[in-house]
């Protein structure tokens, strides 16, 4: 038995992805790596090393049974309120549903 909340996985497997999905789509919107890495909380190397391994993330969130679409949709809302200058409201926005889906067991792919 494992004393894992969840919390572990939220943090280790859904929100890398989701961070790398965020850096990868403001990358292609035109920020630097050095701003999507100040936006982040990761050095620049770090963003480069996501940037460059973005394909091979989203492949191994699929095979760990994450939903990409339900990724890219909260990528996509993520990367507006950036863009909109939302920082904060971003913040906010990647916590509360995060948790939300985590509490409706949206991430293990046996449980939906």
């Amino acid at each position: 038995m494992s004393l894992d909340t969840g919390l572990e996985f939220l943090s280790y497997h859904v929100l890398r992805v989701i961070k790398g999905e965020v850096a990868w789509r403001l990358y292609k919107a035109g920020y630097t790596q050095l701003n999507i890495s100040k936006l982040l909380g990761v050095t620049q190397p770090m963003v480069n090393k996501i940037i460059s391994s973005h394909d091979e993330l989203r492949s191994r969130a699929a095979a760990e049974g994450l939903d990409l679409a339900d990724i890219d949709s909260i990528a996509d809302i993520a990367v507006s309120l950036v863009i909109d200058g939302k920082v904060l409201d971003d913040l906010v926005y990647l916590t509360n549903k995060s948790l939300m889906n985590l509490f409706r067991l949206a991430y293990c792919g046996s449980h939906r």
